[in-house]
């Protein structure tokens, strides 16, 4: 057992013995190294002015303001950092630009306008695979590419029971959850047998053999021309009750990944501490008794620490502004800091911080015969207390699977392999 446990630990790059106070105990040698690599190396006898650049082992440089600039340590570290550039809002952001700005171009050209108003009308009115979960997710193929993206932080997927999953907290841009549901890319470490053993397989595929699942996100990110094919080729599609409908209805075998939170929970991230929006999102539950499918909590420690987050008041207009953007847009506007693929002390970027991400056993949802079913209409009135049995349903299983989100955040957060649990400096918190 202990060999084991050690086996998975030094798979995911712990280091108990020599842990780095700057990357946390998680810190493998690379880590150390470049925390070593830092550290000034001028033999000269006249020390270097504050106003120029610091040399240091390493490929690396410290320049005032900016902070450390390093070009990694090895041709895997920086496999790593490009492959979770390539998904972060730096890579992200130019692409929706780009793909709009080719859309203008098509549009004023005579030659490519009937094709790009042909394509236009297949993503807005007749593709329905956002929706139907149809398109085939090819793009989960590029294995040594979702190993490198999921062994930078290093992220690690840990199965603790036989299964909508619900993925908690939201965090920035739910890293976690892409990591883990969206590629096989993680780590797995399996409790179910006797304790904890350490697997070579990667991924979720691995870990839950013959579960097909998708990774709901907003129907906003199917918006965009080019790019929506790109997170449809991952296996994503919208958070519409159509899908859950589609994707369930095809009976086991089928899971669906929902990001509770939303929105709102990613404006209140606060790094190590696990702060959520759970107390009124009740239809993850209602379409989970709908279709018959167990609900699984999944708690990701680690997943508020991948960025530093400002805070405001309530009422300063940066709040409002982020309330009015939520509203309208769906989106949220949080200030954050990461870093960038040389910069580490800011840019847009998460942090190489671990993240464990803890599947927990399955609800079963109470049985509906056929016409049950095709009346099921829980209702509430306005201050969230259920009018009719459907809703003292929904609001029975919410309250179970609070308890069991709450029951595996207690029995998982000082495991030994939960560096990001070990780390943690608040609690777990349903706030709204």
């Amino acid at each position: 057992m202990e060999t084991s446990l050690n086996r998975c630990l030094e798979a995911t790059g712990a280091n108990f013995g020599r842990a780095s106070a700057r990357f946390g105990p998680w810190a493998g040698a690379e880590e150390r190294a470049e925390e070593e690599a830092a550290a000034p190396v001028y033999r000269s006898a006249k020390p270097p002015s504050s106003d120029m650049p610091r040399l240091t082992r390493g490929f690396s440089v410290h320049v005032p303001w900016l902070g450390r600039i390093s070009g990694g340590t090895s041709a895997q570290k920086r496999l790593q950092t490009l492959a979770v550039f390539s998904f972060s809002l730096y890579g992200l952001l130019p692409l929706i630009a780009i793909s709009w700005f080719v859309v203008l171009l098509c549009l004023i050209n005579p030659l490519t306008l009937p094709f790009i108003l042909g394509y236009l009308y297949f993503v807005f009115v007749a593709d329905k695979a956002p929706t139907a979960g149809s398109r085939a997710p090819f793009l989960r193929q590029l294995t040594t590419w979702w190993h490198a993206y999921c062994d930078y932080f290093p992220m690690l997927l840990v199965k603790t029971a036989e299964y909508v999953l619900g993925y908690h907290p939201h965090g920035i841009i739910s890293v976690g959850a892409f990591g883990a549901f969206a590629t096989d890319g993680a780590r797995t470490l399996s409790l179910v047998a006797s304790g904890a053993q350490p697997r070579e397989g990667r991924g979720f595929s691995s870990l839950f053999p013959g579960i097909e699942r998708r990774l709901v996100t907003l129907p906003i990110n199917f918006t965009v021309p080019f790019g929506r094919e790109y997170i449809l080729s991952m296996g994503a599609c919208t958070s519409d009750k159509a899908t859950f409908r589609s994707v369930l209805g095809r009976g086991s075998g089928s899971a669906v990944v929902v990001v509770v939170g939303g929105a709102e929970e990613s404006t209140m991230v606060t790094p190590g501490q696990i702060d959520l929006v759970l107390e009124r999102r009740k239809g993850f539950v209602r379409e989970a008794i709908m279709a018959g499918a167990s609900l699984v909590p999944v708690l990701a420690f680690g997943e508020n620490d991948l960025y530093a987050v400002f805070h405001t008041d309530d009422t300063h207009p940066i709040a409002r502004l982020q309330r009015v953007v939520r509203r309208h847009f769906g989106v949220a506007l949080p200030l954050f800091r990461g870093r960038s693929m040389f910069i580490t002390e800011f840019g847009l970027m998460p942090n190489r911080k671990p993240i464990a991400i803890v599947v927990g056993g399955p609800l079963a949802p109470p049985p509906l015969d056929d016409a049950r079913r095709a009346a099921f209409r829980p209702k509430w009135g306005p201050d969230d207390a259920p009018s009719n049995d459907d809703a003292r349903m929904v609001d029975a299983m919410h309250t179970e699977y609070v308890d069991a989100l709450s029951a595996l955040y207690e029995a998982h957060k000082e495991q030994p392999w939960n560096l990001a649990g070990i780390n943690r400096q608040g609690t777990f918190r349903v706030l709204k």
